[in-house]
C-alpha cells in the first residue's frame, strides 16, 4: 500500500512526503555527501533490528551531525542545467511591495531607497546583500548618499510589508518575522520563537533530544512549536499576495537525444538521499551491551520500530524509483520514433495501457499510477504522460494510427484552409478520408472540439 501511494506521488508531492517523514521518523536522515559516517541499513538490519528497547531522551547526538536543511526545495535541476520547470504566471511580488510604499511616511527620497532595496531581493524574497554594497550602489548608481543606518531603517520599514518574511537577510530571520507577526502570543508560538532564535542550528540538525533540555520543554510542547514553524513559508518572494505558492510543472523524467540513442533518467533535482540514523544505530547497540532489563526492553523496541519504519521507507522509495523506470522505459521502446522526430504527433502510434502492462510485468493499476500527473523533459518540451496514452484509428492501408496522429492531419488540412470559406466538418470528413482514414463526421467534430477550433462559421475571416 506504501508502494502504491509513493507511485502516484509526482516529485513535488514526493518530496513534501519525504519531510513528513523525515519529520515523523527521527531514526530517518538526509545523507549528506561531507558525512562520513553513512550508515550501511542491510548490515545493520541483522543485529540492529532484531532486539527491542526505547529512547532515552539523555541520548543527545553529537554536536558534529551534518546541518540538514529544515526544508526541502523542489525538485529542480542542477545549477549547470539551462533548463528550468515551467511555471504558472504569478503575481509579481515586488509589484505588491512597491504598491505598499504608498501607505508609508517614507519621504520621496527613502521610497527610491526603498524601491533599489525591492529590486534587490532574489525570487525567494530574501535581501541577501550586505548593506555597504548597498549603499555604494546607490551613490555610484543613483547619486543618493544613505549610509547602512538609514539602509537599515528602511529595510526593517519593507519587512513589515505583506508577505510576511519579505526582505530577511537568511531564512532564520525570514521565519522570525513572521513568527513575531503572528500576533497571538500562545505557548506553542512563544517556544517556537525561541526554537528560531535559540536554537536554530540545533533545529536544522533535528537535534531534538538537545533542544528539548536547552528549552525545558516536553516532547509534546516541541512538537507543536515544529507545528508552528511548519506553517510558515521559506519563500515569501515565491507565494502570490494571498500566501499560496505559484503551482509549479517539475518533469518526473528527463530523455536526451545521445546521437540517437535516448538517455532516460529520473529528474532526483534537490531530492534527498535518506539513510539510517547513526544516532540511533550507535543507541541501540549500546542498550544491546546493556543488561537484560525492563527499561532496556522497552527502550530497544521503540529504537527497532523506528529502524525498521525507516528502512521500510528507503526500501519503498528506491522500489518506486525502478518502477517509475521501467514503465518510462517501456514507454520510450514503444514511443521512439515521437522521440527522434522531436516531438512528430503522427509519429505517435496508439498505446493502451495494457502495452504497457505487458512489457514490464506490472499490474494495469500500477501503469496508470506512474502515468498519472507525472511529466517528462525532453529536449522538444515538456510533456505528460498521459500524451502517449491513447486508442488507434485503423487507416486505410491496414494500419492503427493513434489519435493524436489523427488529431494532427486534421489541424494541418484546417490549417491549409481557405479562411473566407473554410470547411464545414461534412467537408474535412471527405478530405480525411481521401487521405484513408476511416472516420464518422461527429469523430471529426469531437477531434475539432478537443483541439479547441471552433466550427466553420466562426473561422470565417474576411
Amino acid at each position: 500500500m506504501q508502494l502504491a501511494k509513493l507511485i502516484e506521488l509526482p516529485n513535488i508531492q514526493l518530496e513534501q512526503r519525504i519531510k513528513e517523514e523525515l519529520e515523523a521518523n527521527p531514526a530517518l536522515e538526509i545523507n549528506s555527501d561531507d558525512d562520513t559516517g553513512a550508515v550501511d541499513y542491510q548490515e545493520q538490519e541483522q543485529s540492529a533490528l532484531d532486539e527491542d528497547r526505547s529512547l532515552d531522551i539523555d541520548n543527545t547526538p553529537t554536536d558534529d551531525d551534518t546541518d540538514y536543511p529544515i526544508y526541502v526545495r523542489s525538485g529542480n535541476y542542477d545549477s549547470g542545467d539551462s533548463r528550468e520547470p515551467v511555471f504558472q504566471q504569478e503575481t509579481s511580488f515586488r509589484e505588491t511591495l512597491i504598491e505598499q510604499l504608498s501607505v508609508t511616511s517614507l519621504t520621496d527620497r527613502e521610497r527610491k531607497i526603498a524601491e533599489f532595496i525591492i529590486g534587490n531581493l532574489d525570487s525567494d524574497g530574501y535581501l541577501r546583500r550586505d548593506f555597504m554594497q548597498l549603499s555604494d550602489d546607490l551613490a555610484f548608481r543613483f547619486s543618493i548618499d544613505a549610509d547602512v543606518a538609514t539602509i537599515e531603517r528602511i529595510v526593517k520599514e519593507i519587512q513589515a510589508f505583506e508577505p510576511a518574511g519579505i526582505a530577511a537577510s537568511d531564512l532564520r530571520e525570514c521565519l522570525l518575522i513572521q513568527l513575531q507577526r503572528k500576533g497571538r502570543a500562545t505557548a506553542s508560538l512563544v517556544l517556537a520563537e525561541l526554537l528560531i532564535s535559540e536554537c536554530f542550528e540545533e533545529f536544522s540538525k533535528r537535534n531534538f533530544p538537545k533542544i528539548i533540555r536547552k528549552l525545558q520543554c516536553s516532547e509534546e510542547e516541541l512538537r507543536e512549536a515544529i507545528d508552528e514553524v511548519q506553517k510558515l513559508n521559506p519563500k515569501p518572494g515565491g507565494a502570490s499576495e494571498s500566501g499560496d505558492e505559484a503551482q509549479k510543472i517539475t518533469p518526473d523524467f528527463i530523455v536526451e537525444n545521445m546521437d540517437g540513442h535516448l538517455v532516460l533518467s529520473l529528474n532526483s533535482g534537490e531530492m534527498p538521499d535518506l539513510r539510517l540514523s547513526k544516532h540511533y544505530t550507535d543507541m541501540l547497540e549500546e542498550y544491546m551491551r546493556s543488561g537484560d532489563t525492563a527499561r532496556n526492553r522497552e527502550a530497544l523496541a521503540f529504537v527497532r520500530k523506528n529502524l525498521g519504519d525507516a528502512k521500510s521507507f528507503i526500501d519503498v522509495l528506491k522500489q518506486r524509483n525502478a518502477t517509475l523506470m521501467g514503465v518510462m522505459q517501456a514507454i520510450l521502446a514503444l514511443q521512439k520514433e515521437f522521440f527522434l522526430s522531436n516531438g512528430d504527433e503522427s509519429c505517435l502510434k496508439p498505446m493502451i495501457l495494457k502495452d504497457i502492462a505487458d512489457i514490464t510485468g506490472l499490474d494495469i493499476s500500477t501503469i496508470s499510477r506512474v502515468a498519472n500527473a507525472k511529466h517528462v523533459d525532453t529536449w522538444f518540451g515538456i510533456f505528460p504522460l498521459s500524451a502517449f496514452f491513447s486508442g488507434g484509428i485503423e487507416i486505410a492501408s491496414g494500419e492503427e494510427v493513434s489519435v493524436e496522429g489523427v488529431k494532427k492531419v486534421l489541424r494541418e488540412i484546417i490549417d491549409g484552409e481557405d479562411k473566407s470559406a473554410p470547411y464545414s466538418d461534412e467537408a474535412l470528413l471527405g478530405l480525411m478520408q481521401a487521405k484513408g482514414y476511416k472516420l464518422a463526421r461527429r469523430t471529426i467534430a469531437k477531434y475539432r472540439d478537443a483541439m479547441e477550433i471552433p466550427v466553420a462559421r466562426l473561422r470565417r475571416e474576411i
